[in-house]
């Protein structure tokens, strides 16, 4: 568990809560893996993968096409 340490003024407010997040990134992940189900925390490495393999989709698609405009001659 992720200790947050620094001035506590006694009152806290969602201001407070953000300054906390920014200054600690580890509070962040810690709170984002307790409130995001697996599939949502898990879905920014999911599209980043998706991406990649429809680049490479897409690079073969490429290829092919060039292929059979040069047998066309075009």
């Amino acid at each position: 568990m992720t200790t947050i340490t620094g001035e506590n003024t006694g009152e806290n407010t969602g201001e407070n809560l953000i300054q906390i997040l920014d200054d600690t990134p580890a509070f962040l992940e810690e709170l984002r893996s307790l409130l995001l189900t697996r599939e949502l925390f898990e879905l920014p490495q999911v599209l980043a993968e998706f991406a990649e393999s429809v680049d490479r989709q897409f690079e073969a698609i490429d290829k092919r096409f060039n292929v059979c405009e040069t047998d066309v001659n075009l």
